[in-house]
């Protein structure tokens, strides 16, 4: 069969899906001007609506990359919805 992953992926954690949903509302949020969940969001502007520090929202965003669930859009432009193309 096809491998989906060379080891097995670790769980989402609760803190990590509050930091997705953070991501999904913020880059859906200027929906009426460019396309939806298009808008890259930066760490910081996670970390404004998020209660972890700014630290801990990066070990989510990470992880949540790892998983496949973000992407990066550039070096330093961003975090994006894996689920937009």
């Amino acid at each position: 069969g096809l491998a989906l992953a060379d080891s097995p992926l670790s769980p989402v954690t609760d803190p990590q899906d509050e930091t997705y949903r953070l991501v999904v509302e913020l880059t859906a949020r200027n929906a009426k001007y460019t396309t939806l969940a298009n808008r890259a969001v930066t760490t910081a502007e996670v970390t404004k609506l998020s209660p972890y520090k700014e630290r801990n929202v990066r070990k989510h965003l990470s992880h949540l990359l790892s998983h496949g669930l973000l992407k990066k859009k550039g070096a330093r432009q961003g975090w994006l919805c894996n689920h937009t193309e």
